[in-house]
């Protein structure tokens, strides 16, 4: 779908140049203006969309507070680090502890409510409405 995408732009932007208008020339095409448009921007905003790899040193002082604190996860691990004067994202810090297998399971916290909180309101097989916990 992107190849399309960029082949129309690139065959409009050759009509264009030839003299054509762009509104003619979609129109001929099928293809709405807002949608051209819509599409040129993606454009410019996917150039600028690099992702930044983690530093030597980032991987470092993540590994080896990871050494320091096992049982910490990655949101905890991101504050020691901040606390030490570098910010590095949590959702950087997982990444890179799940690439090297270092996420270890963990046990999910119990439901806080263990009876319903609301009844629920249905009809029976003979139209009686009744309230139920689910």
């Amino acid at each position: 779908m992107e190849n399309q995408k960029t082949e129309i732009i690139k065959f409009i932007e050759e009509k264009k140049q030839e003299g054509a208008k762009i509104s003619r020339i979609l129109k001929d095409m099928g293809i709405k203006r807002s949608t051209y448009y819509s599409w040129l921007k993606n454009k410019s905003v996917n150039k600028n969309n690099k992702k930044t790899e983690l530093t030597p040193y980032e991987k470092d002082l993540i590994k080896q507070v990871k050494e320091e604190y096992p049982h910490l996860r990655h949101r905890q691990i991101q504050g020691i680090i901040q606390n030490k004067g570098s910010y590095i994202s949590s959702t950087s810090i997982y990444k890179y502890l799940k690439s090297e297998g270092l996420i270890e399971p963990y046990a999910r916290r119990a439901p806080p409510l263990k009876e319903p909180k609301y009844n629920t309101w249905r009809k029976t097989s003979c139209g009686v409405a009744t309230g139920q916990n689910f």
